[in-house]
């Protein structure tokens, strides 16, 4: 509870810095329950302040501090905060979050730095097989115009002896380009809209479309790759999960290691004279 207390009030604290007074003092108390106040300084720390919010977030989000506040100020006055219960669930938390940070310094920081391109490369070449697409991929870069005779004018640039990216170039900044993508990958249910399928379908690699007109604007297609049914991913679509499965298992190595490493700074038993052979149950210790 006081967790997302103090997030609504960072939230809250940033409203104010943009849709009030942005001459506040740090110290300023934004809202309060009894003695108890909400400070922009409390905020500044957990927030990022660079995003506005409305006003009638302010409202909503003050008004759930303050009841977060009265709640937690009426627990502490019958004596919770401080009651078994509570202080071994604190304590329990505390314990979690302390190991879980020890974690992160030890087994998630820099276990990355290892994944280059041929250790990558080396994984997919072993893990072919794991790789057969369900169906077929086509790698495609596409630019979409809002009018017809700029579509014309970057296809023919496109073919023409300027090449795709320097057509493209012409048009980058200015407002006739509404959108453009380059060497992306997609399957028949990722490419929208559906008639840029069909259109795929019937180039050939390096071919350049003719502009498509859409809901969207007017697409100019270039097919760069096509990939069918049952044959093996190219690496580049699969690369990203490779990464992930070589960064588990670099990570889980590493847990292991550094546990080990734990085992020998300790002593450490296990007793088991307390449970009885073939049971789950621990025996009640005799007197």
């Amino acid at each position: 509870m006081r967790v997302k207390c103090i997030t609504y009030s960072c939230t809250f604290i940033c409203i104010l810095l943009s849709a009030c007074s942005r001459q506040a003092e740090q110290g300023q108390a934004v809202a309060k329950v009894d003695d108890q106040p909400l400070t922009l300084e409390m905020v500044r720390g957990m927030v990022d302040t660079t995003r506005g919010i409305s006003e009638t977030q302010v409202k909503v989000l003050a008004e759930q501090w303050i009841v977060s506040e009265l709640l937690y100020q009426e627990a502490r006055k019958r004596g919770l905060d401080n009651s078994d219960d509570v202080v071994k669930k604190v304590e329990d938390a505390r314990r979690q979050l302390t190991i879980a940070a020890l974690l992160d310094r030890e087994v998630l920081t820099g276990t990355s730095a290892g994944l280059g391109a041929a250790e990558i490369e080396r994984y997919y070449n072993n893990h072919k097989e794991e790789w057969r697409l369900p169906g077929t991929v086509r790698r495609l870069s596409f630019a979409v115009f809002a009018d017809l005779d700029d579509a014309k004018e970057f296809r023919s640039g496109a073919i023409e002896g300027r090449g795709w990216v320097e057509s493209l170039k012409k048009f980058r900044n200015s407002n006739k380009l509404i959108s453009s993508t380059d060497s992306m990958f997609y399957t028949s249910a990722e490419l929208y809209p559906a008639e840029l399928w069909k259109v795929a379908q019937s180039l050939g690699v390096d071919e350049v479309s003719f502009p498509v007109k859409t809901s969207a604007g007017y697409f100019v297609l270039m097919l760069l790759g096509e990939y069918p049914e049952g044959t093996a991913a190219p690496l580049a679509y699969v690369e990203d999960e490779i990464r992930n499965r070589l960064l588990i298992d670099q990570r889980q190595k590493r847990y292991v290691e550094f546990i080990e490493q734990l085992r020998r700074q300790h002593s450490v038993q296990i007793n088991l004279s307390g449970v009885a052979a073939g049971n789950d149950t621990v025996s009640a210790p005799t007197e």
